[in-house]
Order: C-alpha cells, then sequence, then structure tokens
C-alpha cells in the first residue's frame, strides 16, 4: 500500500489527473468509486473496504452508503461507466473523464493486494474486466514514483 490516508490519496489524484481544486478531485473522486461500486457485488466491495487503511476504508464506505447521485444500477460497459461519470461530475469531454476513471482505479489498484485485484477483474462485466485489466498494465510515472519511495521508506 502507498497511500495510506484519504487526503494524500486525493491530492495524488489531483496531480496525476490534473485536477485544480482538492473539493473537485475529491467529488469526482467519489463519483468514480461510487460507480465502481456499481460495478461489483457488495461482498466484494465489502471486502476491498476491510483491506484499504482505515482512513480510506471509511470514505470507501460513506460513499457506499451516500444516495447523492440517485440510485446508480448496475454498469456492465466502460463506455456507460464513462458516461454515467460525465453525467454526474458535469464533465464535458468523453476521453477527460476516462482519463480521470483511469487514475482513480489505478489509485485503488495500487492499494488493494494482488490476489484482490484478480478478484475484482473476475467479477466485473466482460468489458469492464478489459478495462480494469488494462489500467492495472498502464504505468504513469507518478505511480512508480510512489512505489520508489515506499521501498526506500521501508529499506531505511
Amino acid at each position: 500500500m502507498y497511500i495510506k490516508d484519504r487526503k494524500n490519496w486525493v491530492k495524488k489524484i489531483m496531480e496525476i489527473a490534473q485536477i485544480e481544486g482538492f473539493q473537485q478531485a475529491d467529488e469526482i473522486a467519489q463519483a468514480v468509486i461510487k460507480l465502481f461500486q456499481a460495478s461489483i457485488s457488495q461482498i466484494l466491495a465489502k471486502e476491498i473496504s476491510e483491506s484499504v487503511p482505515a482512513d480510506l476504508s471509511e470514505g470507501w464506505n460513506l460513499i457506499r452508503k451516500r444516495n447523492i447521485w440517485g440510485e446508480i444500477d448496475t454498469i456492465e460497459k466502460r463506455k456507460d461507466f464513462v458516461k454515467k461519470l460525465m453525467e454526474i461530475t458535469e464533465i464535458n469531454d468523453y476521453k477527460r473523464a476516462d482519463e480521470i476513471a483511469q487514475v482513480v482505479l489505478k489509485l485503488l489498484q495500487v492499494t488493494l493486494d494482488e490476489d484482490l485485484s484478480k478478484k475484482v477483474a473476475a467479477s466485473v462485466p466482460p468489458d469492464l474486466k478489459k478495462g480494469w485489466e488494462m489500467i492495472e498494465q498502464r504505468q504513469w510515472r507518478a505511480l512508480d514514483f510512489m512505489k520508489q519511495e515506499a521501498v526506500r521508506t521501508i529499506i531505511r
């Protein structure tokens, strides 16, 4: 695990996704997580909640209970995920919404262990599975730097 608290998690989203403003980044991240939660089982959502650091878990559970976006149906296709994200966050550009969703989900992936990440891939519909696996393989310099910093911290 590389990010242990929500504040730094949101700051990393701001940095990588180039979002100005903490509140905006936090609201967008919450929307992505809510849509992601609509794509997985409640059992898996609980398992993820139990595996992330306490501060992130608290946010994860709060988002799960929030209903400010209305009822969100199960999402089975990546384009529907991105379009719904655009709708609830007022992001006007499909490509930009997709990029931001990828950043948020990548940061979620780096907080999960490999087995749980594989469980996610196995449990989502095929189109979302392809996206999850693609995000898993994608490299961001900022995330590589975080991994290096985590290793340095462990070595010290």
